[in-house]
């Protein structure tokens, strides 16, 4: 069999094909950065060049972050990353914003912020430049940002507290929401108004700057953006508290602004929302349109990893990973001929076949 053969059957095993998921940075002119269930796309002139898991630490394959202009902050999997416009990553050397520290992120007007969990208590960081502004003792379970405050959904036991925030670390106010909480808040916020999403397994329903219910679903509930929330997967726009279905039949899974456009993930690509109709506009990200990593750029000590996940990348789109195909045997080589390997380059690429193996991650709750 071939070693082709081999990774084709491997990359079956690592669950659904790469599709876009979201949008962790973008300017006037559309997306920068496109998170995808495995690694990111960023934009660049000869198309969306692949960006590899490996940059970020790997684990886990989908780049935590909600930047609200052009560059991308990383929350990899053990430092918060820089990644410049020309694909050059940079540790920044602040663990505590590594994603498995953090509870939620979101997009500011100059700065993304993040909560950082603690043993006791929750802690509100400025992404860049990296800080701690703010600290609460309760358990923090979501925030949004909304002009120069910052919002924080914090339970004290099963008691419910919006905490706001400004940008400079002050506690402006706390208001009580709700007593005897079984769920665990989304904090979500359009045109000035705050909503609350309750999330639980099967049971979902978005509430008003009220506390009225707007919608429920057994699924998750997306937005408002905009005015937009997409309920059972399908847009609809939000009028006089109220949901109306728009005209648009495309199953969504993402609903996000960036810069002021709204964009919404229909497999496996990205497009811009025209918010007026609720209805979908040009494809802003085509996975077809995915080239392979910048290589000059990609670290050496990351090189092995990050062609790997590449090429996996590759053979879920159809392409050709490039890999010498070796069904018909050749002569057995001597270990001066073959430099002692048995198989040269074939052979070395049955090493990373665990690696493939692994499971990725598909449509994820998380940013």
């Amino acid at each position: 069999m071939s070693v082709v053969s081999l990774l084709a059957i491997a990359a079956l095993a690592h669950g659904p094909p790469p599709h876009a998921v979201g949008v962790a940075a973008g300017d006037s002119d559309g997306p920068v950065f496109v998170r995808l269930t495995e690694g990111g796309a960023q934009r660049a002139d000869d198309g969306w060049v692949f960006a590899c898991p490996a940059l970020w630490g790997s684990v886990p394959d989908l780049p935590f972050g909600r930047a609200p202009g052009a560059t991308a902050w990383l929350h990899g999997a053990f430092d918060l990353v820089h990644l410049s416009p020309e694909g050059i990553t940079e540790a920044q050397g602040v663990p505590e914003l590594s994603v498995l520290e953090l509870v939620d992120v979101a997009r500011g007007v100059d700065t993304s912020w993040a909560l950082r969990r603690l043993d006791a208590g929750t802690e509100l960081w400025r992404v860049e430049p990296a800080e701690r502004v703010w600290s609460g003792s309760g358990r923090a379970t979501s925030l949004v940002a909304e002009g120069d405050a910052v919002f924080v959904a914090e339970l004290d036991g099963d008691r419910l507290d919006i905490v706001e925030v400004s940008t400079s670390g002050d506690e402006q106010s706390r208001t009580r929401w709700a007593e005897g909480v079984d769920y665990t808040p989304g904090l979500r916020h359009s045109g000035g108004d705050l909503f609350l999403a309750e999330r639980r397994v099967g049971d979902h329903a978005l509430l008003g700057p009220d506390g009225s219910v707007v919608t429920t679903s057994e699924d998750e509930i997306l937005g408002p953006v905009q005015g937009l929330v997409v309920r059972d997967f399908l847009l609809h726009q939000l009028v006089d508290g109220a949901l109306v279905r728009t005209t648009e039949d495309a199953f969504v899974s993402c609903l996000e602004e960036v810069a002021g456009t709204v964009y919404a993930c229909v497999f496996p690509d990205l497009y811009a929302v025209d918010v007026a109709s609720g209805t979908l506009g040009e494809a802003v990200f085509r996975m077809d349109d995915l080239v392979e990593p910048r290589w000059d750029r990609v670290p050496e000590a990351v090189m092995m990893d990050c062609d790997v996940e590449w090429r996996r990348i590759a053979i879920d789109l159809g392409r050709d990973p490039g890999l010498p195909v070796d069904d018909d045997p050749e002569p057995e080589e001597s270990p001066d001929e073959s430099g002692g390997c048995g198989g040269g380059r074939a052979g070395l690429w049955l090493l990373p076949l665990l690696v493939l193996l692994r499971p990725t991650r598909g449509s994820p709750d998380a940013p």
